[in-house]
């Protein structure tokens, strides 16, 4: 018996790092003094990267440090888009 290989189209893995810088504004002047960042993958529902807390000053809070995400995203050779890849960003206290 001879089998029949079905070729697959072979996606090309990119490795990419953003930078994000947070800025947050509106916030409500009672209760809200110190607020962190957490980055968290949809896939694997973990944190990948978290922020220090900052100061909440005049209804607005801005972290110094920006937070570096590496991940690798796969590329249709064909149509040479990006599949999705999914984050979650939670604010807290």
């Amino acid at each position: 018996m001879s089998r029949v290989r079905k070729w697959k189209i072979e996606k090309a893995k990119v490795k990419v790092v953003f930078r994000l810088q947070f800025h947050a504004t509106n916030i409500p002047s009672t209760g809200w003094d110190k607020l962190f960042l957490s980055f968290i993958s949809a896939d694997t529902g973990k944190v990948t990267a978290k922020t220090n807390k900052a100061n909440v000053r005049n209804g607005s809070c801005k972290w110094p440090d920006p937070i570096y995400e590496a991940t690798r995203l796969l590329q249709d050779p064909r149509t040479k888009t990006y599949d999705d890849k999914l984050y979650k960003l939670v604010v807290a206290m």
